[in-house]
């Protein structure tokens, strides 16, 4: 049994995440330079962790809770993959996204980044196949509001157990099924997303406008967060890929209303306190707000207000699918 682990400091990762090198078995000293009252780790948090059958192992939920909140203030997901050698969900979006980026035609909107799994920290800490390993327990994300919890690492089930036939383990001793089961149009949502492109051709040059909107339930860690993403790319005929247009001016709010409580009552709140974001990006804009465990939205009640250098102002909905 692996003993509970201590805490290590956020900055302490960050030097093994940015400035270690990890082509030796021994990690790198950490030292504490963080807010004393920030949630603190252990160097033997990240020692321990391991992969078994291509899987994250972590030996208890707190660790992992910890590892997954430290990730989240670094987004140093690459250096973190690569110190244990298993195949992220994260890698696995991102080079078909390199892919995706080849396509010229505008048309084509089925962005790899639009997975269900909408947070690209803790798509770092599952596999390919959305499963991390917490404890004595297989945990596999089905949909973004549902997880499978398997019991006694029984792998056999982990592979055969879908979304779509996760009723037929209903039975089974050995699943524990967190988060929502059913889902209603009309209902508040706990987890939704929205993406899209808008095109245009200025000066002979097509460019295209990725948004993406996302109000993000990690289940079993109990965090919530509304992030957003604005990306302006141009098609270059020379490298045949979309690029990144570094000479965009980006300026974005987050807007609108949202519910506080478990259902969609009386209690409405104003999201002006989410719209203190930081304009004059240049290429691409990322907002990431923590936001409380109560929160609930209803369809076109939050949006993004945008605008850019190649493109007018604009107001996307977060839309219930």
């Amino acid at each position: 049994m692996i003993n509970i682990l201590k805490k290590i400091s956020f900055f302490s990762l960050l030097i093994i995440l940015i400035g270690a090198t990890f082509n030796s078995c021994k990690k790198n000293d950490l030292t504490n330079t963080n807010n004393q009252s920030e949630n603190l780790l252990e160097q033997s948090t990240i020692n321990k962790l391991k992969v078994t059958d291509g899987i994250l192992v972590f030996p208890d939920l707190k660790t992992f809770q910890d590892v997954y909140r430290l990730l989240d203030s670094t987004n140093a997901y690459e250096v973190f993959e690569s110190n244990y050698g298993y195949t992220s969900l994260r890698s696995v979006i991102s080079n078909e996204i390199e892919e995706f980026n080849k396509i010229y035609d505008p048309k084509n909107i089925k962005n790899p980044d639009d997975h269900f799994i909408a947070d690209n920290t803790l798509r770092t800490l599952l596999n390919e196949n959305c499963e991390v390993i917490i404890g004595t327990s297989i945990y596999k994300y089905l949909n973004k509001d549902l997880v499978a919890e398997i019991l006694n690492l029984n792998f056999d089930i982990s592979k055969k157990i879908t979304a779509d036939n996760y009723l037929s383990f209903e039975d089974n001793k050995e699943i524990i099924l967190h988060g929502e089961t059913t889902c209603k149009s009309t209902d508040c949502k706990a987890n939704i997303s929205r993406s899209g492109y808008t095109t245009t051709t200025t000066n002979g040059t097509l460019r295209r406008l990725y948004h993406k909107i996302s109000v993000t339930n990690v289940i079993i860690i109990s965090d919530r967060k509304i992030t957003s993403k604005i990306k302006e790319e141009y098609y270059n005929g020379i490298l045949n890929k979309w690029v990144l247009n570094s000479n965009s001016h980006i300026n974005s709010n987050l807007k609108g209303f949202y519910y506080e409580g478990r259902k969609c009552g009386s209690i409405i709140k104003n999201l002006d306190w989410i719209t203190t974001i930081r304009k004059g990006y240049w290429g691409t804009q990322k907002i990431k707000k923590n936001i409380s465990k109560s929160f609930r939205v209803k369809s076109n009640m939050i949006y993004i207000n945008v605008s850019t250098s190649n493109f007018a102002s604009h107001n996307w909905y977060l839309r219930f699918n």
